[in-house]
This record gives structure tokens, sequence and C-alpha cells, in this order.
């Protein structure tokens, strides 16, 4: 009996993982399309810069149980540095700094945000209880000073979509996990190194020494279903036929699960995400000096410095991410320079604009109602991806949920065949 995992991100690799250490002994194959595992959530040496970047500046929460469990399965708990003295923001419209460390910081930054209480706590209880199928309120940066100040930034950050247009189910999912956490759960995470050495090599180390078979360069073409049951998958370069009890998850974006499966993933727009990655030139070479800043009123979202290299993030980036790199840089790199308190006039070294033009679905109502939960119409067929299992935003924390729960009922399931 075979468990087949196609698609090397998170989803799939949590899945191989929850496979590869749950009791007793089995094969496990995982197909991965490209000559790397990360999928969305990716890291590579450019040459360009001559460093190692990731592909955004992803971090995790104290909230995120499904990722903190997950790293302490591969081991890699100490890859990830915890920023216990909160976050720092810098408002770019004015220039005021502030910090968040916990829920009580949010009721300081209403204070100063000047709205009165009662319109804070209407808003508030909008974001926490929405309808089921209704938007973010749009205009939220106009609503209060709370608004402004964080609602907004952080629908931008959690949904890749702007007020107005993103789910409101899952981003009010996401903040009542994070609130009702208190100070442990708004606590950040940030990978030492890279997302890579921090999420992905290690899940690959245990998979290589739990006997799994890893297959890089193997895309999957196609899906043969007949019968209510998956019969092969046809690879470009090679076609694995699935034996009675075998089981199959494909963990892929919907826009690749469309592409060799259709019918199983609903058509979908997607949202981009612009990422600007700079060398600075000021002699800290030190990958372990780790920085992290918010900004608020600009384009930039988020700001990590790590040593000498700096990675800014612009999420819901869709009136942007078709600019020329040099138009790019020019408009996000005074911000960077900004939040990261440079001198007047700094430029760095070298840089590189990165587009991740598809970085998740674009998450509005539509789509939140047409998210199709782990099980296929096929019996040994499962589905994993941040896009999978409705109720969360496109995050790590979805990514690694859905691919722990489709592993377990793949092992469920191949528990009740062998019966």
């Amino acid at each position: 009996m075979a468990f087949h995992v196609v698609g090397g991100g998170l989803a799939g690799l949590s899945a191989s993982v929850a496979l590869a250490c749950a009791p007793g002994t089995r094969e496990i194959v995982l197909h991965e399309a490209a000559p790397r595992a990360g999928g969305r959530c990716r890291s590579w040496h450019d040459a360009g810069l001559g460093v190692e970047i990731d592909n955004g500046t992803h971090a995790v929460l104290g909230a995120n149980d499904a990722a903190l469990a997950y790293l302490a399965r591969i081991g890699a708990s100490g890859r990830v540095a915890w920023l216990d003295a909160g976050i720092d923001f810098l408002d770019l419209r004015d220039g005021a700094c502030w910090r968040i460390d916990g829920p009580v910081d949010l009721l300081r930054l209403w204070r100063r945000g000047g709205s009165a209480a009662t319109a804070e706590i209407a808003l508030l209880a909008r974001l926490l209880a929405p309808r089921r199928d209704a938007a973010v309120p749009a205009g939220l940066a106009d609503a209060t000073g709370l608004g402004r100040l964080a609602w907004d930034p952080l629908v931008r950050s959690i949904m890749n979509a702007a007020p107005g247009q993103a789910a409101a189910a899952p981003f009010a999912a996401a903040l009542r996990r994070v609130l009702r956490g208190g100070r442990a759960g708004m606590r950040v995470g940030i990978a030492r190194r890279s997302l890579a050495h921090c999420l992905v090599d290690p899940a690959l180390d245990l998979l290589a020494r739990r006997g799994a078979s890893l297959r890089f360069g193997a895309r999957l073409r196609s899906v043969g279903i007949s019968g209510g049951v998956a019969r092969a998958l046809r690879f470009d370069d090679a076609e694995v036929e699935l034996a009675a009890g075998d089981q199959a998850l494909l963990a892929l974006p919907p826009w690749e699960l469309a592409r060799c499966a259709p019918g199983l993933a609903p058509d979908c727009a997607t949202s981009p995400i612009v990422n600007l990655h700079a060398v600075l030139d000021d002699g800290a070479d030190d990958a372990r000096d780790i920085a992290f800043r918010g900004l608020v009123g600009g384009r930039v979202e988020w700001v990590l410095r790590r040593g000498r290299v700096a990675s800014a993030t612009t999420s819901a980036a869709s009136d942007i991410a078709g600019l020329p790199r040099d138009e790019l840089r020019a408009l996000l790199w005074p911000e960077v320079a900004r939040a990261l308190d440079l001198p007047a006039g700094a430029k760095p070294l070298r840089w590189r604009a990165v587009v991740e033009r598809r970085a998740t679905p674009l998450q509005d109502a539509s789509f939140e109602a047409r998210r199709p939960g782990i099980a296929t119409a096929a019996g040994n067929l499962l589905l994993a991806g941040d896009w999978v299992v409705p109720g969360l935003p496109c995050t790590i924390e979805a990514a690694i949920a859905s691919g722990v729960r489709a592993g377990e009922e793949a092992l469920r399931r191949s528990g009740k065949a062998r019966e």
C-alpha cells in the first residue's frame, strides 16, 4: 500500500511528514514539479544579489497551532526567531511610531487614533462576527483610528485582498484566534536564516530518514479516475498506477489542479504580492541580527532585515505588479529606507523586485463559498493546500493544517481498506 503526495509545498510536506511519523511503516512518494520543494513558501540563492532570499516575508504567530506542531515534529522549532519585544510600527504619513506586544497595546493605539469608543467597538464587532457571505467592510482606513492603523493593514496582509473585497469569515476566524491567544498568540516568529532552512529542509531530511521517496521535476499531467476511484497519476516522465488500497493526495494550488484534474478545483482569480529585496551597504553581515517592522500609510506593509539583507512586502498589489522593476524600486525603496532608519539618500548595493503574480487565490466571499474541503468523489483521492479548507485565510497555517488533515484521513482510509 502506497501513499502518493503530489506537490512539495508546505501542504504536501506536512501531509508527507504526518504519514511518515505515524506508527507503522508504509511507502510514501512525494512528487514535486519544481527542482526544489517549498512551493509558494520557498528560498533560493540569488546570483544577482549574491545571497539567499525568500519569496516573501512570511511569518508564524504564536496562535498558529498547526505550524508550531509541524516545526516541532520536523525538529525545527529552534530555527524560528521570536520577536518577544513585540513589533515596531511606523506611520509613514506623520512619522509616528508604536509597538504592539499584545491586545492591551491595541487599546493604546485606539486612543492615539482619536476615535470614539463606541465607533471602535462597533467596528471590531463587525470584524469578529460577520455574516457568513460578507466581505470585510470597505473603507476601514477611514472608519476609525484602529481601522486606519491596524485593521486595514491586517486585512491586506492576512487576506492578500483589500477591505470591501476580502471575505470576512476567514479574516474573522484568524482575528479571533490571535486575540484569544493574548500576548502569546500575538508573538511573531521569523525564520532565522530562510524559509527553506526553517520549514522545508528539515522536513525533507525527516522524510529521507524515514525512507520516503522524493521525486523532483515530476509534473503531474492528469489523473485517471473511473468507477469512483483514482486509477493512475500521469506525470510528464512516468505513469503511476494506483493499486487497491493506495492513496493519492493532491497538494497543488487551484490553478495547477484545474489544469491536470478538471472539476476538482474551482475557477478562481488570483492576487499578487510584490517583494523588494536589497543588499545593504552598512557593514552588518550577521544574519542573526533580525529586525521586523510594520509600515502604515504607504505601499510597503512589512520590512524584514536579516543582517545586510532587507526584504519588503506589499500585499494585494494588483495595481503595481505590472510596473517595470525599476519603477517598483523607485516606489518602494524610500519606504524601506525609512523603515530601517537609513540616512537620507541611502541606496542599496544590489536589489531585486520579485512579483508573485499568483501568490494566493483572490480570497473574496465567492471563493470562500467554493472551497472544496479535503475529500473528493474518488474514494482514494484527497486534496490539500492553503486554499482547500474553508474558514482560514490562505496562509502557512492553513497549508500545514490542511496537509496534516489530509494525511490523517489517508491513514484512516488505508486502515479501512485493510479491513
